[in-house]
């Protein structure tokens, strides 16, 4: 699941919703363009992807999204979107006002609200005391001064502080006989002196100029290097303005070297911005309402023919599995042109199942099986316990399933219509393997026995374990099977309004609407459409009826992920009439309205 805030969250299950989508298009000449929600036809944009068969969990799969949109532009001709790459960002309005911290770079008077002060000379303005270069100060002259500064919303003030440094000029050293020394080259010899600029005896701080309220009293040091400092009481205070008063001073100038205000800015129009995808463009059709754009995600890249002739990947081979990945996905992108590169951290990888093994990725068997690149992926996919994605961002991450939730789904957040739940949970008991010397390994786990309805999960001859000998073998499929033994599958089925932060193998818990709260589901499909966010799960099935490590796209194996036609012909239309869609989309009470008529 994407990170996001507790405000985000709450904007995910309020009923009331306002949304967009964006995108910045690369042409294949390097052109960059921006696309804004107008420039997307409404209800046109649908992606779609899975990790799993739509009967059963496996591992090792290895899916290719798809994304579907009718783009308005009358600038760029349909051949020219062949071949384009378009990357996506979901923007959700989050509802709830929340202060955010700042650091406001001034440069002007007017540079945050207005800064002003009671005497000001001309290169020694008030606002230049809080620059942050600290090079200057504010002179504000004989006696005492005050200073105001108006902020242009609500902010929250944490803590101020106040110095005053000496200054520096230089002055020109003075030779024995009143003349000044200079270097071999005749330039006058320099050195830096400094003088105190006197500050006031006190200095209080309040929040207005009409001294409503005190937010605090420092004393200043007779000294060139003076420095005060104070937090509000209750550790911070909310204003509009602070009111600095320097009533007293030790000399005949008043003067801030630096001020330094940690505040943070009140907004209440907060949007957050949500990476959904870089697409590949392999479509373009013309049609009613402009250009229809079918696009494929990055694993596009893994179609590649495998030719061992070409490039074995015996060239790859490593102790490491994070460095056998990194480059072997490397050079993938680099012979498909497609830019893309391993998203796992050398952390990330040693962190999933075998993902610290120094034999698994060293050697591998026969591999007259693999056609594709993406062949390759998922036998090392399903070797590291897991499956292959393109991820949001555009690069190939391997995810293994998990059995903590990244979210609680409540019955009051999803529509009811057409929501189904399994009765059951599912888990896997026991991992089988073939060996290159017809071994047949099969390791049970603690599953095994327990009376819940647990399945095996079959890996094949997968061409990294087949070639180890069966103690090694061994090793390697047992820590696939004791790394699946703890998550549980049930089956379920649910659509949301629009909110693709979910990621591909996430688990979440449902509670209501038939739900139960106790059981683990886990995404394994999603579509999502602009508008609802449909999302599925399946579970492991009994030995005989799935294939593991099995690879599957949209463009070349007829699944799901294959769009007949366009569905982009016609732009969405809301109902009921109260609903009010345009560019920012709104649904008042949308998990209340559950008739088909729904958006």
């Amino acid at each position: 699941m994407y990170g996001v805030t507790e405000n985000y969250l709450k904007a995910m299950n309020a009923a009331v919703h306002q949304w967009y989508v964006t995108g910045a298009v690369t042409l294949k000449d390097g052109t960059v363009i921006d696309l804004t929600e107008d420039d997307i036809l409404q209800g046109s944009l649908l992606i779609q992807n899975q990790c799993a068969g739509d009967g059963s969990i496996d591992i090792g799969q290895v899916y290719m999204g798809e994304m579907d949109m009718t783009v308005i532009r009358q600038d760029i001709k349909k051949s020219e979107w062949l071949g384009a790459v378009i990357k996506l960002m979901f923007h959700r309005r989050e509802f709830d006002g929340d202060f955010a911290e700042i650091s406001p770079d001034i440069t002007a008077a007017d540079s945050f609200g207005t800064i002003h002060a009671s005497h000001e000379k001309e290169g020694y303005e008030a606002w230049r005391a809080f620059e942050s270069s600290g090079s200057t100060y504010w002179d504000a002259g004989a006696g005492s001064a005050a200073l105001e500064w108006n902020f242009p919303c609500l902010t929250r003030i944490r803590h101020i502080s106040l110095n005053n440094l000496p200054g520096t000029y230089y002055q020109g050293l003075e030779a024995s006989d009143g003349g000044t020394l200079a270097d071999s080259d005749g330039n006058m010899l320099m050195a830096v002196r400094t003088s105190g600029f006197d500050v006031s005896k006190t200095v209080s701080v309040y929040t207005d100029s009409f001294k409503t309220k005190l937010i605090g009293t420092a004393d200043f040091r007779d000294s060139g290097y003076s420095f005060v400092g104070f937090t509000p009481e209750g550790g911070y205070i909310d204003t509009y303005a602070l009111y600095f008063e320097f009533p007293d001073s030790y000399g005949d100038d008043v003067g801030l070297s630096g001020c330094d205000v940690y505040q943070e800015a009140w907004n209440d129009n907060f949007w957050a911005d949500i990476p959904i995808g870089t697409w590949n463009v392999d479509n373009a059709e013309s049609s009613e309402g402009g250009v229809a754009l079918t696009c494929y995600d990055n694993m596009l890249a893994f179609e590649e023919e495998y030719d061992e002739d070409v490039k074995s990947i015996t060239a790859f081979l490593d102790s490491s599995p994070y460095t056998f990945l990194k480059n072997m996905i490397g050079y993938v992108s680099s012979e498909s042109g497609i830019t893309t590169r391993f998203y796992n951290s050398s952390s990330a990888t040693a962190a999933l199942i075998n993902g610290s093994s120094s034999i698994l990725f060293k050697t591998v068997s026969d591999t007259k099986d693999w056609k594709t690149w993406r062949d390759v992926l998922s036998s090392a996919a399903a070797a590291l316990g897991g499956f292959a994605a393109a991820n949001r961002y555009g690069r190939i991450e391997i995810r293994n399933y998990r059995d903590d939730p990244v979210d609680a789904i409540t019955a009051d957040t999803f529509l009811h219509e057409g929501s189904t739940f399994s009765d059951s949970e599912k888990d896997v008991r026991r991992v089988n393997a073939a060996l290159d010397d017809s071994t047949r390994l099969k390791v049970k786990n603690s599953n095994w026995g327990t009376g819940i309805k647990s399945y095996t999960l079959d890996l094949g001859t997968n061409p990294f374990i087949a070639v180890k000998s069966k103690e090694d073998a061994t090793v390697i499929v047992t820590n696939i099977s004791n790394g699946l033994q703890p998550v549980k599958f049930s089956a379920f089925s649910i659509e949301r309004a629009a909110d693709p932060v979910y990621d591909l193998g996430d688990r979440v818990s449902i509670s209501g609407g038939g739900a139960k709260d106790t059981f683990s589901y886990h995404i394994t499909k999603f579509s999502f459409d602009s508008h609802k966010y449909h999302m599925e799960g399946v579970t492991p099935i009994k030995l005989g009826s799935s294939s593991s490590g099995g690879t599957s796209s949209s463009k070349s194996s007829g699944s799901y992920l294959k769009t007949n036609g366009s569905n982009m012909s016609k732009a969405f239309t809301a109902s009921p009439a109260s609903f009010r869609v345009g560019g920012n989309i709104c649904f008042p009470n949308v998990y209340d309205r559950t008739i088909d008529t729904d958006p």
